[in-house]
């Protein structure tokens, strides 16, 4: 029997209410795991903390069918849902969501896609980016605004074709072998990967799928700019998925116009799932199915 890649979610809540699609996302893989979610808030300086700002969880499993309406915290445990609510007063959240993070180890941590781009982006910067390149675990970053592979009326799921863009550089396994595992904790029997590569046909990598029942593949090659080509590919062949292996290192120009994934995370109308290209202590668990969960941090 293959081990389910998540076990636990760590979803980061900014207390506001567009963040909706992504917290039902985090609800649904862990769900799905019947394992652990642990919702996280920074309380800044200055701001009042109130544990039921949080999105409700309960109300969402009503709407889903998947508890009676009025049922108190059994049914949700009944689920296998492990529900935590942690804050932490910091004033770098960034800095304090990465801290939280790195203590609980989750396996999977999902973030809402701001998607701001120009002047916007520089007055408003976007919290994904920066997680999303910092975490040393897998981050499903999941847009305000467009596609999503969770239904929200009935929290169906959706996830029949997942896109890949693949190079030589980084290392593209480790993003096939966390999208193959996403789906198997997902339950997904009708998947179809494409596996994208931009540039010559000849440098395009070999990269090796499962042969699972329902599970097909194909190999697309698009000539052009990387970033253009990957969302081009994404919206012609309707997308459910995303995923990318992101690379350990950081150029100057990054810094001005963003990574290849941060670019193409602000253009994608579907979830991108992020994935670190080194082995890390998130890699190291999925490997041991019965490791029991680190503790999480003493909370006030």
């Amino acid at each position: 029997m293959k081990s389910p890649f998540i076990r636990s979610v760590f979803y980061p809540s900014d207390f506001i209410g567009d963040e909706q699609p992504a917290f039902e996302h985090a609800l649904r893989v862990a769900m799905a795991a019947r394992g652990r979610l642990d919702l996280f808030h920074v309380v800044r300086p200055g701001e009042d903390y109130d544990s039921s700002l949080f999105p409700s969880v309960r109300s969402t499993l009503e709407r889903w069918g998947q508890i009676p309406f009025g049922a108190g915290i059994e049914a949700i445990k009944e689920l296998g849902l492990d529900v935590r609510r942690v804050h932490a007063r910091e004033a770098g959240v960034v800095a304090s969501i990465e801290e939280h993070v790195a203590s609980a180890a989750p396996d999977l941590l999902v973030l809402a896609m701001h998607q701001r781009t120009g002047t916007d982006r520089w007055l408003h910067r976007a919290l994904s980016e920066p997680l999303a390149r910092e975490c040393h675990v897998p981050v499903l970053m999941v847009p305000r605004q467009g596609r999503r592979f969770v239904d929200e009326e009935t929290g169906d799921v959706r996830l029949r074709t997942v896109l890949v863009p693949v190079d030589r550089e980084p290392d593209a396994f480790p993003a096939v072998s966390r999208a193959e595992a996403l789906l198997r904790t997902m339950e997904v029997v009708d998947a179809h990967f494409i596996l994208l590569h931009v540039g010559p046909s000849w440098r395009t990598p070999a990269v090796r799928v499962s042969s699972e029942s329902g599970w097909t593949h194909e190999v697309e090659t698009w000539e052009g700019n990387v970033v253009d080509n990957i969302v081009a590919s994404a919206k012609a062949n309707d997308a459910d998925l995303v995923v990318m292996a992101k690379s350990g290192q950081r150029r100057p120009l990054d810094a001005l116009r963003g990574s290849t994934t941060e670019r193409v995370s602000r253009a994608l109308t579907c979830p991108l799932l992020v994935v670190p290209s080194a082995r890390s202590r998130a890699f190291e668990a999925v490997e041991h199915a019965t490791a029991t969960w680190p503790a999480m941090p003493a909370v006030a």
